[in-house]
């Protein structure tokens, strides 16, 4: 359909600020979006039975001051349906989530997110869940900052929150984020390449489809069975697409399963958290978790000189370690911002 919103100033809003449902090939680029009621921009297209893209796209875009009056569950960026994407926007100043995501085949990239989940807790800046369907989500080469739980209060990265699956989440920057990347009993997730500083644990891994979580994967009325057998999961283009969703049994309690850590960088703070009864068989084959740690007892606060010796540290490790990126390679597409739409 080709309907794009551009540099436009939308602010005060009662409610959502843009919305595209149902469109194709559609979005919101170089805009400013502030002191919104709710959420930010929504995406919703696509044929999920099918796994017809939409190819909606916010692009560029400020979002800041966001769920001013619906305080949860109001993203700077909501994608739904097939094949949309949140690429090169700035998300900050939120109770809540930045980036909510349900659906498949997704793309997130190259944004930065900061000083959101301010007022909320078991909550993630960016978050999924409760869908084994919802699978083929890249998250990548994003720059994730200053995530801090306010006291008592618990929060995360990047949520994949009950059993969500199939996402890859690669080449992303997290700096003192609490549990940047937290999997919440799902399998054939993939964390690959990303550097965690001062983000401890960097990586959490759960078993909670053995202990208390038995129960939504029994019950018939289920949230995770309704949304299972909504999907034609059985038919070719799904077996050829999602091939791992072929093995999975829904209604059988299970841990995760085929995850793949590899090549992650960790400094300041601890590498993995496998919280029983969670243990190596989650991860895929015989591989087993692959980091790079630097001073990962103590924690690590960012300062020119320091971060110049730790790029310098960054360097010696990789060469060291054999891992196939650079630190030049590694830092330059999530914190270079400025590539993402040429005037």
């Amino acid at each position: 359909v080709d309907v794009v919103a551009e540099n436009l100033s939308l602010s005060w809003t009662g409610g959502r600020g843009i919305v595209f449902a149902g469109a194709r090939a559609s979005g919101v680029v170089r805009s400013q979006l502030s002191d919104l009621g709710e959420g930010g921009i929504t995406l919703a297209g696509g044929d999920r039975a099918k796994l017809a893209a939409a190819r909606l796209f916010a692009i560029d875009n400020r979002i800041v001051r966001f769920a001013r009056l619906g305080r949860t569950y109001k993203a700077a960026v909501h994608l739904e349906g097939v094949g949309n994407s949140a690429v090169g926007n700035y998300i900050a100043e939120a109770p809540h989530l930045a980036i909510e995501i349900h659906g498949n085949d997704h793309e997130v990239r190259l944004n930065e997110i900061t000083a959101v989940v301010r007022e909320t807790s078991d909550a993630g800046a960016v978050y999924t869940g409760r869908d084994v369907t919802a699978r083929g989500t890249v998250i990548r080469h994003n720059f994730i900052h200053d995530i801090r739980a306010a006291p008592g209060f618990e929060v995360k990265g990047i949520y994949l929150d009950d059993f969500a699956s199939g996402f890859a989440i690669r080449e992303n920057v997290f700096l003192r984020v609490d549990q940047p990347v937290f999997i919440g009993g799902g399998s054939d997730n993939q964390v690959v390449r990303n550097v965690f500083v001062a983000a401890s644990p960097a990586i959490h891994i759960d078993a909670r489809g053995l202990s208390w979580a038995r129960p939504a994967l029994r019950d018939p009325a289920s949230a995770m069975r309704r949304r299972f057998f909504a999907m034609p999961v059985g038919g070719a283009l799904w077996r050829q697409r999602y091939p791992a969703l072929m093995r999975y049994q829904i209604s059988i309690p299970h841990g995760p399963s085929g995850i793949v850590v590899a090549d992650n960088i960790v400094a300041g703070g601890d590498a993995l958290r496998l919280e029983p009864p969670a243990d190596q068989s989650a991860f895929a084959g015989t591989t087993t978790p692959k980091f790079v740690s630097i001073g990962n007892t103590q924690p690590y606060e960012a300062s020119a000189n320091s971060a110049a010796m730790l790029l310098a540290e960054l360097a010696r490790r990789l060469r060291e370690s054999g891992a196939r990126q650079t630190v030049k390679g590694l830092l330059r597409q999530p914190l270079d911002r400025r590539s993402i739409l040429k005037p």
